[in-house]
């Protein structure tokens, strides 16, 4: 398939995801622009589905011309590393490629699963616009806490090691072995706040108070 056949391939599953998925015209971009990687090289996907109104890439869709392994593979990679780039590991990613002889469909679609192998979905089961919104918001809030419970993980484990650490100074400290002065243990002190505060959102130390700027998110429209 030449690179003329391959455009307009992507214009007829562009006519499938506005016409027959009734995907709002100005929320599918053919040729998208992803962002840049730490590299400074650009990406774009084929096609992108956003959500303007909270400026998110809620689904990424590559269209090859060929169903060679080969080609497929290299699409599939395509579509994890402009997962990376995005940072968002819970967007979905599909394949359009054209369908066997015989099948009667215009394309077949494959999505991409976490592990880089493919699952085939019907174009009847193809998610539509408002369920892909939905599950970029119902992703996005999973990938928030299970970040959330890291932090509070690390969090523990630094106060069990700091409180480790303190007790160890303590029997040093009674048993001569370590003589240590009020000063040391006042940079000691301050020292193990300094750890714990990334963690903490308000932390009082030596009389005074401090609380970590969390900038808030602009309300999410129902």
């Amino acid at each position: 398939m030449s690179a003329a056949e391959e455009r307009q391939f992507e214009a007829s599953v562009y006519e499938y995801l506005v016409l027959e998925k009734t995907y709002p015209r100005t929320e599918v971009q053919l040729q998208a622009a992803i962002a840049r990687g730490a590299e400074g090289r650009s990406y774009r996907a084929d096609v992108a589905v956003l959500d303007s109104r909270r400026s998110e890439i809620i689904a990424l869709i590559e269209v090859k011309g060929s169903r060679e392994h080969k080609a497929l593979r290299n699409a599939i990679a395509q579509l994890l590393q402009y997962r990376r780039v995005l940072g968002k590991a819970h967007v979905p990613l599909y394949l359009f490629f054209p369908s066997l002889p015989g099948s009667g469909r215009r394309f077949d679609i494959a999505q991409v699963l976490p592990d880089g192998d493919t699952k085939e979905v019907f174009p009847n089961e193809f998610p539509t616009y408002d369920a892909l919104i939905a599950g970029d918001r119902s992703g996005g809030k999973a990938a928030r806490v299970a970040n959330a419970r890291a932090a509070i993980d690390t969090f523990q484990l630094t106060c069990i090691l700091l409180s480790l650490v303190v007790v160890a100074l303590f029997a040093l400290d009674v048993s001569g072995v370590l003589q240590l002065t009020v000063k040391q243990l006042a940079l000691a002190g301050v020292a193990g706040a300094l750890l714990v505060l990334p963690f903490a959102a308000k932390l009082k130390m030596l009389g005074v108070e401090f609380e970590r700027h969390v900038p808030k998110e602009p309300p999410v429209e129902p």
